[in-house]
């Protein structure tokens, strides 16, 4: 891994298993939103925009999953995503997907990879 290009997020543990966490970063210039979904030590990381309406996912700081911690979900209009790969399953973006960030984890430490 380049450490030129990849940017320090949070610690592993700083994660629940499962769970998510969002962030702001400034990459190549502009901001970006984006959070890490956690689940069995796996990461999955995507930008914090709903497909359908451009809102965060997050209607509180770091809620980004369902009641039972099994899918992701954008309570504003009840749009559900998987964890693993961000395709939404139900919701009025059924079929669209999030947009995934890479993402790395080295030494219990998360980083967002840039090209």
């Amino acid at each position: 891994m380049n450490k030129e290009k990849a940017v320090f997020l949070c610690y592993l543990d700083d994660i629940d298993d499962p769970g998510a966490k969002g962030f702001c970063v400034e990459t190549a210039g502009r901001r970006l939103e984006l959070f890490v979904v956690r689940r069995d030590n796996h990461i999955y990381g995507y930008q914090n925009q709903c497909p359908h309406t451009g809102v965060c996912l997050d209607w509180q700081p770091d809620t980004f999953l369902s009641e039972a911690q099994t899918i992701l979900s954008v309570p504003m209009h009840g749009a559900l995503f998987r964890m693993d790969d961000g395709f939404c399953v139900a919701g009025p973006c059924r079929g669209d997907t999030l947009t995934p960030v890479d993402m790395a984890v080295i030494d219990k430490s998360v980083y967002l990879l840039q090209s």
